[in-house]
């Protein structure tokens, strides 16, 4: 059997046939023997999951058996700590019993000169996340000493599949202390101890190598088994939690239903609107850098306070990916609407993906781009109006999907959404690609259709409606000109309901859409004057 009959069989064995170009071209393997120099992270690079790369090895290790061939050990690097145990040991096994689990740093050891080679390695090598783009920075090694841990509680803050979030203080070299978040992972089983720090690694100096207000900063990493990821810290935490805690002051908030009602309200309507615009600032950054997030939800958003309010910053950049360019197919977008750059990421296996803040071709065909995060982008701020609903809740992957090619679409959660914010909303949700809006348009489309502030001029005292007092400003979350009754919040009271029209002025000068359409059959034509000077008629009444 020649190489490349053998590289097909063994692929077709593995279910991953579609890789071929991939291990021959890039790899450069077509036989059992090369894959004693194949690391997890080669194959990461190529682009195959977690599940996929199981396989692989446990093939590998069938054939290998069946062949009577032995793998040759692989060469250690001893780096030791102060207890005197080498790094890559202490990553594989983690530390001595007597050990804590965070153990302190030598002060004598230089962090670079400790990890030299493989922050060599990782920067002169192709990261599994480049696609020739501008070389990443270095990351930042922060030594455990610098870092305390708050007492109370033991800092705890939160936890997931990857791990547990703690807070802690870091005094920074310049002698500044910061409070900061630690995220300290847990290592699969399943990988490999050194390829899963130069994974990290990578993807942490992926992160710093972009820098915005509205995206969580990453200061670096403490590495040590678990490998630590150090964050600047949100005050105010999750956005989702304050979400829903906030829609249960406006008693919006039932799973996932939105119900009507008259609500006091803990974000004001132009702070949510806000929150939309910087969502679309900091995703606008991602894509200018050619990176793509692909799990934007509001649980991964954070909570600033900022003089001027509440500021908005995504984080959770664990399936963040550099794209690659290429031109997408499709007709340009709606007019006025640029479409998003051709600049794409194809996963591959059965990785998760979060398929409810998902397009179709991401459900579907695992693609993702700077339009699926449009799309995502949607439903997180439809999680901001909705008090932290859920979106498609109880329906599973291939349901949601359904819906979605019948032209379904989340439900407008009207009573606190504008209709134009929703019609923005549905833009973004445009089964053909293409033809969604870039971050660029949201931006400024959300800064020119903000919600209208207006004076009341009396007070109102109405059953079921707004209570107002001479002077309290509204902002109007529905209302036309032609219309008697407008909704709005009351910025005094945070009450969210109807009130008429007549009884607020606007704060500027009159526009278009302030004056109201004329009545049905209002028009008749009394009179005439034409250019030669003729006229007929009176204009100022109708002759019998």
């Amino acid at each position: 059997m020649s190489s490349s009959d053998w590289l097909r069989t063994f692929l077709d064995e593995v279910q991953l046939p579609d890789f071929y170009d991939a291990f021959k071209n890039v790899l450069q393997v077509t036989q059992l023997q090369h894959f004693d120099f194949v690391r997890t992270a080669d194959l990461h690079r190529i682009g195959l999951s977690t599940p996929a790369i199981g396989r692989i090895k446990e093939v590998i290790k069938i054939h290998r058996e069946n062949a009577g061939l032995l793998r040759k050990p692989r060469k250690k690097h001893h780096h030791r700590l102060s207890f005197g145990v080498p790094l890559l040991h202490l990553l594989r096994y983690g530390p001595p019993r007597d050990a804590p689990i965070l153990s302190t740093l030598d002060e004598s050891t230089s962090l670079r000169r400790c990890y030299s080679d493989v922050t060599h390695a990782v920067a002169t090598s192709p990261s599994p996340f480049s696609s020739g783009m501008d070389p990443l920075p270095p990351c930042q090694l922060i030594r455990l000493e610098d870092v305390n841990l708050h007492k109370e509680n033991n800092g705890h803050l939160g936890s997931g599949s990857f791990g547990v979030v703690r807070r802690g203080d870091w005094k920074t070299p310049s002698g500044e202390t910061l409070p900061v978040a630690l995220k300290i992972l847990r290592c699969s089983k399943a990988d490999d101890a050194a390829d899963f720090f130069s994974t990290v690694l990578s993807e942490v100096m992926l992160m710093q190598s972009v820098s915005h207000p509205n995206l969580v900063r990453i200061y670096g990493i403490i590495p040590l088994n678990p490998l630590v990821i150090v964050t600047e810290l949100a005050p105010l935490g999750s956005l989702l939690t304050a979400l829903r805690a906030h829609s249960r002051r406006l008693n919006l908030y039932s799973g996932s239903c939105v119900a009507e009602g008259r609500p006091a309200t803990a974000f004001s309507v132009d702070v949510l609107w806000d929150m939309g615009i910087q969502l679309a600032r900091g995703m606008a950054h991602l894509a200018a850098c050619h990176l793509i997030h692909r799990d934007l939800a509001a649980r991964n958003v954070l909570l600033f306070s900022a003089p001027t309010g509440v500021t908005v910053k995504i984080g959770d950049f664990g399936l963040l990916r550099r794209g690659s360019v290429m031109d997408e197919d499709g007709s340009g977008g709606s007019s006025g609407e640029p479409r998003v750059p051709g600049c794409v990421y194809v996963g591959v296996g059965k990785q998760k993906i979060p398929f409810a803040w998902s397009p179709p071709e991401a459900i579907q065909g695992r693609r993702f781009s700077q339009a699926s995060d449009v799309w995502s982008w949607g439903v997180t701020v439809w999680e901001v109006w909705s008090g932290g609903a859920e979106p498609w809740s109880g329906l599973s992957s291939d349901a949601v999907l359904a819906e979605l090619r019948t032209g379904r679409r989340l439900a407008w959660p009207r009573t606190t959404c504008p209709r134009r914010l929703y019609q923005l909303l549905l833009a973004t949700w445009r089964y053909n690609l293409a033809h969604r809006p870039s971050f660029e348009y949201l931006v400024d489309r959300l800064d020119k259709i903000r919600p209208t502030e207006v004076i009341a001029k009396q007070n109102f005292d109405e059953a079921d409606r707004m209570d107002v007092v001479t002077g309290d400003r509204i902002l109007v979350i529905e209302g036309r000109a032609e219309n008697f009754w407008w909704r709005g919040q009351n910025r005094r009271t945070g009450e969210i309901a109807s009130f008429p029209r007549e009884i607020v002025r606007l704060q500027r000068h009159l526009q278009g859409q302030d004056i109201s359409r004329p009545i049905e059959n209002s028009f008749v034509h009394v009179g005439h004057h034409g250019f030669e000077g003729k006229a007929w008629g009176h204009v100022d009444r109708i002759d019998p």
